[in-house]
């Protein structure tokens, strides 16, 4: 529309078509898609989704929606969800998951990167250990993880993407097998084609806020990156963005903003309750869409009339000269024969 909002949006995948629509209200909140009618308050909380009712508290905590129940520490971290509980340590980053008869623990460095996650099974009124894994990262994009016998169990080769990692994976691997990630518009994977049979062997379908509406999949998913390209953990089902949580279930962050009052005065809410115009990257600044997929083409647009020199001699030879550090005036030449 004239704001910006998007008001339709049509998908193609092998799962076959479909066409979304979106509405909005006076504040650009997104109150219906295909499939959910939702009603927010003037502070930014869904006080109600297909005709369930929410209830928060003065603080815009999200304390029941429908059938579940949610309580929160001191700081505003959620630490129950009905039966589930949550530990976190002094800097709000989640330690501990307490899921249907698992523990699950986090480690983090000193930058706030998570480093590992163990989880554990009860038996016999002990907690065993039954698997662990390793994060990789490339500066602050996590890229894969490493197996608790030290082997390679997922990574993503990063190129360029909406906003830092999202949208930006070009090739995936998983146990030794490689895959080419396909994303919308908004930088969720969408399906993953294997690299050597070229056959789509996930597909994934989302409604507005990150809940998985269709999948491919009988099983648990062979990526981890998804909503957002960010990793679900199957434990929670939350989204790891790297400074916070996401429920895609609640529609909201786990734990209040860690930037306060920088993306407005609801320290929970996701994007502005506007997912398909805005994302976050890592869960401290949300950034409209389609500015970034401009800005994007025209750094590249740029970066090929500035640093790229084409020319042909006498012979119909082609020439290609890439200008690599311009500042200096220091061309690095490449030469492409065309023998016509």
């Amino acid at each position: 529309d004239a704001i910006g909002n998007v008001e339709a949006v049509d998908y193609t995948d092998d799962l076959g078509s479909e066409s979304y629509s979106y509405q909005y209200d006076a504040m650009n909140q997104l109150i219906s898609d295909n499939s959910h009618q939702y009603t927010f308050d003037s502070l930014g909380n869904r006080v109600a989704c297909d005709g369930v009712d929410n209830t928060h508290n003065a603080l815009n905590q999200l304390l029941k929606q429908g059938e579940n129940t949610y309580r929160y520490d001191a700081d505003g971290n959620l630490i129950a969800k009905n039966e589930e509980s949550y530990v976190y340590d002094a800097f709000g980053r989640l330690t501990e998951a307490l899921t249907e008869g698992f523990r699950t623990t986090y480690t983090y460095d000193p930058f706030h990167r998570r480093l590992s996650k163990t989880r554990f099974t009860l038996q016999e009124e002990q907690w065993v250990e039954i698997s662990s894994e390793k994060y990789l990262y490339q500066g602050d994009k996590e890229i894969g993880t490493i197996g608790e016998h030290g082997e390679l169990e997922s990574l993503r080769v990063m190129g360029v993407g909406v906003k830092g990692d999202v949208g930006a994976a070009v090739l995936m691997e998983f146990l030794g097998r490689a895959y080419l990630p396909l994303h919308d518009y908004r930088g969720n994977v969408s399906m993953l084609v294997d690299a050597v049979t070229a056959e789509v062997v996930e597909s994934y379908r989302f409604d507005a806020f990150g809940v998985e509406t269709v999948s491919s999949q009988s099983e648990a998913p062979l990526n981890p990156w998804r909503f957002s390209s960010k990793r679900v953990d199957a434990e929670t089902g939350w989204v790891y963005f790297g400074a916070r949580y996401y429920d895609a279930e609640m529609g909201r962050w786990t734990t209040p903003d860690p930037m306060w009052f920088v993306n407005g005065t609801n320290l929970y809410c996701y994007v502005r309750n506007n997912p398909t115009m805005y994302i976050d990257s890592e869960g401290l600044f949300f950034n409209e869409i389609v500015k970034f997929l401009k800005d994007t083409f025209r750094a590249i647009f740029k970066a090929l009339v500035e640093n790229v020199d084409v020319s042909a001699d006498e012979r119909g030879n082609i020439q290609v000269n890439f200008n690599t550090h311009p500042s200096l005036d220091h061309q690095s030449n490449q030469h492409l024969q065309n023998d016509a």
